[in-house]
């Protein structure tokens, strides 16, 4: 009885922690890791803009790389579509975008982070302390290297990760 008791106990205790998952619908894809969303059902319309944790996708002129991961991303989350968002310990950046993880589902099954680095759309990028997925993630990022695809494919791969670029580019502008 007494083990009953504490099983019952932890399931109730398993149930209180559950994250609670924001709904949003989706209005824009910038790039293959942040997009435009409102609050759903729109109560009072707030809309924001998205950066998926854990990952960082080719920015628009790393041809082909860019525009096709924001192809990928906007099959995943087209325009109009309800989807979830998770957050972990950081909400917001410094660019006030909203930091997250976006699920297709409410059971958590589909993390778009996850499909976005294991289709080879985008590389594993920790730029906060909040990587709940980290482990997911970085299969994805294993298995999508071994497979060779996208910004891993052996006969055209992305030469330099995003975050480089991102630097490069700005070294090259304050000069």
């Amino acid at each position: 009885m007494r083990i009953l008791c504490i099983f019952f106990c932890l399931c109730l205790l398993s149930a209180c922690i559950k994250t609670e998952l924001d709904a949003v619908e989706v209005l824009k894809v910038f790039d293959g890791d942040s997009f435009l969303v409102k609050d759903y059902p729109c109560i009072d319309c707030n809309e924001y803009q998205v950066r998926l944790l854990g990952i960082d996708a080719p920015e628009s002129k790393q041809k082909p790389w860019g525009p096709n991961s924001k192809v990928v991303l906007e099959k995943l989350i087209g325009e109009d579509m309800i989807i979830f968002l998770e957050y972990d310990i950081q909400k917001i950046d410094k660019y006030k975008r909203h930091l997250a993880y976006a699920f297709a589902d409410k059971d958590k099954e589909v993390l778009i982070n996850e499909k976005m680095i294991s289709s080879g759309s985008a590389e594993l990028y920790s730029f906060t302390k909040d990587l709940k997925y980290l482990g997911r993630l970085k299969n994805a990022e294993i298995s999508a290297k071994a497979s060779g695809l996208g910004i891993w494919d052996k006969n055209n791969p992305l030469t330099q990760s995003p975050s480089v670029y991102r630097k490069k580019k700005k070294s090259k502008t304050k000069s």
